[in-house]
């Protein structure tokens, strides 16, 4: 990229001024021509418009010591001018430097404007992991105790179990206890004589009716 001839700053070739002369291009600002404004073909910068034209072949032409003079006084004068404008801060200079500083801070707050559109964004995405990873707490809140319900009715069924196999194994003692009890009140009734037809002799079927049993 090209640099001013004037303040030495880059610059872009729609805002170029170039000379016909010397052929250095300038900012627009730098040489006092608006935006806008039609440059001619022959436009020359300041510092080829100080410099005299040389006609002809003129290192043949003797110099006198009063013209030498003037010629190093005059070239002396063109260069100390060249030099305070290319030092001399003008009012078109600032302008422009003006110009530049607020393209760099609109250029800035476009990008702080994307920024903060960005952060935006990223808020609203952090919300909503952030509400679902509520709703999953909420959830596996929900599944604990309903794992921990589970396992108190396991606790209380297996109690229950427990407590229904003693009953068993008791009902299953007394049962026992019960028969054997019976065993021990059999009564054997022994020299009983039977009568014609099967039937036992009035003896025996009284102690049948005794003992709580009929005796045929």
């Amino acid at each position: 990229m090209a640099k001013c001839g004037t303040c030495g700053r880059f610059l872009n070739s729609a805002d170029a001024v170039g000379c016909c002369n010397c052929k250095v291009i300038h900012h627009r600002g730098c040489v006092a021509i608006s935006e806008g404004t039609r440059v001619p073909s022959n436009w020359v910068c300041s510092n080829c418009k100080i410099k005299p034209p040389r006609q002809g072949n003129i290192s043949s032409v003797p110099v006198t010591p009063a013209q030498s003079r003037v010629l190093v006084s005059t070239r002396d004068t063109a260069d100390t001018i060249a030099c305070g404008s290319d030092n001399e801060v003008t009012p078109t200079n600032k302008s422009a430097e003006l110009s530049e500083l607020v393209a760099e801070m609109r250029f800035l707050r476009n990008e702080i404007t994307a920024m903060r559109s960005e952060l935006k964004d990223y808020r609203t995405e952090i919300a909503g992991f952030r509400s679902s990873l509520e709703n999953l707490n909420v959830r596996v809140d929900s599944t604990d105790e309903r794992v921990t319900l589970l396992e108190k009715k396991l606790v209380e069924t297996s109690t229950s179990n427990h407590s229904y196999e003693s009953i068993i194994q008791d009902l299953r003692s007394q049962i026992n206890e019960r028969d054997q009890d019976m065993l021990h009140d059999d009564v054997v009734l022994s020299g009983v004589l039977e009568a014609r037809g099967g039937e036992c002799h009035p003896p025996g079927q009284g102690c049948g009716r005794e003992a709580g049993c009929h005796l045929g």
